[in-house]
């Protein structure tokens, strides 16, 4: 009988873009359980939320995190415009879903090549992230920037969309739907890719809504809850498109629901370039936001991103964030244990993760409604 062994991946390892550590601990190749630990990039940003003015916050939150950048821009919006009761135009609204399907669709190729890079298809690695340089040329050219991209204002957005690139935007569109649906044969006919996902790192549906998952992780247990379709914001009632789901709940499920909803993206975006209305793009300064309270919540690329205001009147008070990866990886003791050695890069790897916002959380006791702060460690491992 083989004893129990600790295997670290992290927090500085080649399998991760950002520092976290993840504890296998196996019995010969299989892991028995699983556990992790967060904050290793904690950075104060809800501490700093508390001295800045609204312009300053929206800032800052674009910087939370450098993929999802507009979705956090979007939330922080989202709520001040509500607490303000300030109504973006109608093309500043247009221009703002446009502009997070672009980031939706930049963050799936770039998690689609990580995916292939884990499976040991380099080529394909390289592909994903042609692809996606399209994707970034095209928030260049929006925002003026590649990463970290203010497209946002309060009361609007910052720049319009000309004619040139609006023509340039769906010339890409169509090229890019060619260029998905070869991605899409290219790993899904693959008898390597399928071993190495199909089976392995298996979520059901119930534990998947027991732990709160989110995004396409929820979508690939079957569970067809997208914000944009729950609670729409900015042009999303105004567009169809497919909330996609798949009922494999493994890894193989994860890819497919990220790659058809690559094709949804492209189809959003055409429809509301296509039917961009007329008029200005902001409604100039905004002044006047009152104390209150209020939650945004917006379909980030990885699934909910959910932020918390409380205003004072000139700045937050206090602020929250949620972001998606957060609520995600409670799962990953589930989706490991189990499982080989060899699984854990894919399985890893489908979550999606993105570590670099927050790592406590409130616990409250249902019964008495007494309150604790917990870290990440106690809530993986179950003691502290």
């Amino acid at each position: 009988m083989h004893t129990l062994e600790e295997i670290p991946i992290g927090p500085y390892h080649p399998l991760l873009k950002e520092p976290e550590n993840i504890r296998l601990f196996v019995r010969g190749e299989t892991i028995v359980e699983a556990g992790f630990e967060l904050g290793y990039n904690h950075r104060q940003v809800e501490k700093l939320f508390e001295g800045m003015d609204w312009y300053k916050g929206l800032e800052l939150a674009t910087k939370i995190c450098g993929i999802c950048s507009l979705s956090h821009g979007s939330a922080f919006c989202i709520g001040v415009e509500r607490l303000g009761a300030k109504e973006p135009p109608k093309r500043a609204l247009h221009i703002r879903t446009i502009a997070c399907e672009l980031e939706r669709m930049h963050s799936h190729l770039l998690w689609a090549g990580i995916m292939c890079w884990d499976l040991g298809f380099e080529t394909l690695f390289m592909h994903s992230w042609a692809y996606r340089e399209d994707i970034m040329g095209l928030l260049e050219k929006l925002s003026g920037k590649r990463v970290s991209y203010d497209v946002c204002t309060l009361g609007g957005v910052r720049r319009d969309i000309s004619p040139s690139l609006k023509a340039e935007m769906l010339e890409k569109m169509r090229t890019l739907e060619k260029n998905v649906k070869t991605l899409q044969e290219e790993v899904l006919s693959s008898n390597v890719a399928i071993d190495r996902m199909k089976g392995i790192g298996i979520l059901a549906k119930d534990k998947a809504m027991e732990l709160g998952i989110v995004g396409p992780m929820r979508r690939a247990s079957g569970i067809g809850n997208d914000v944009r379709a729950d609670d729409p914001y900015f042009s999303y009632e105004d567009v169809s498109f497919e909330v996609v789901t798949e009922k494999g709940a493994d890894c193989l499920a994860r890819t497919q629901v990220r790659l058809r909803e690559l094709l949804e993206s492209i189809s959003i975006i055409q429809q509301l370039l296509e039917r961009m209305p007329e008029g200005p793009i902001n409604i100039g300064k905004v002044f006047g936001i009152p104390e209150g309270e209020v939650c945004s919540r917006v379909e980030a690329p990885r699934g909910e991103n959910f932020h918390y205001n409380v205003s004072s009147g000139p700045k937050p008070y206090r602020y929250r964030v949620r972001p998606p990866t957060y609520a995600n990886f409670l799962a990953i003791p589930e989706i490991l244990r189990g499982y080989q050695i060899s699984d854990a890069a894919p399985i890893v790897a489908s979550i999606d993760p993105c570590f670099c916002c927050t790592d406590r959380v409130a616990v409250i006791d249902a019964d008495s409604g007494a309150r604790r702060s917990e870290s990440m460690k106690v809530l993986a491992y179950g003691h502290r």
